[in-house]
């Protein structure tokens, strides 16, 4: 498995002469110098096995990073049920945790737009492409069920723009503070 998965005691001082660069370079990746050590487990990547309280519970995790809170929008409660009735999910696992969500709904009989209804990463498991992958599983599904377009809706001052961007979706069209963000999925799809 390599030295990435090796566990470190947390008192471990490494002095940068004592090991090869490669090794130095993974060493502080871990945050094992100048800080805690911290195990992190590689996410498993699942579609519709969670349950309503493990789209609840992940919510309630993922809450301050919606923009504007999804409490604020939403009974939380009544959100995660919907979701799991209703919504085709991506789900990224850190053992029973479930850590990464996008639910999309492809319900138009017309199948020219799917719906991405949430996106959420929990905070601790931000940037390490998580959210990237599960767009992308996302993507390769509603493409395989001959849907023209991907849409989402997302606050201006998200910020998971980035992510957006780097998934593809551009701007299609805003309405004061909310962006409507499209990705197109046939092979002619101009938008």
């Amino acid at each position: 498995m390599g030295f990435r998965h090796a566990m470190l005691s947390a008192r471990l001082h490494l002095r940068r002469g004592d090991l090869p660069p490669l090794q130095r370079q993974r060493i502080r990746s871990l945050g094992l110098r100048g800080g805690p050590a911290r195990t992190v487990m590689e996410p498993r990547y699942d579609r519709n096995r969670s349950r309503v309280a493990d789209v609840h519970a992940h919510l309630l995790l993922c809450e301050g990073s919606f923009s504007p809170p999804l409490g604020d929008r939403v009974s939380i409660d009544d959100y995660a049920a919907k979701l799991v009735a209703r919504a085709g999910r991506f789900e990224a696992w850190a053992g029973s945790d479930l850590i990464g969500l996008v639910a999309i709904y492809c319900n138009a009989p017309d199948r020219q737009d799917a719906f991405v209804t949430n996106v959420s990463v929990v905070p601790h498991r931000v940037r390490e492409g998580i959210g990237l992958r599960l767009l992308g599983d996302a993507t390769t599904y509603v493409r395989s069920l001959a849907f023209r377009r991907l849409v989402l809706s997302v606050d201006r001052s998200a910020g998971a723009l980035g992510l957006y961007h780097r998934s593809g979706f551009q701007a299609e069209a805003s309405d004061g503070e909310t962006m409507r963000m499209v990705l197109g999925l046939s092979k002619d799809a101009a938008s």
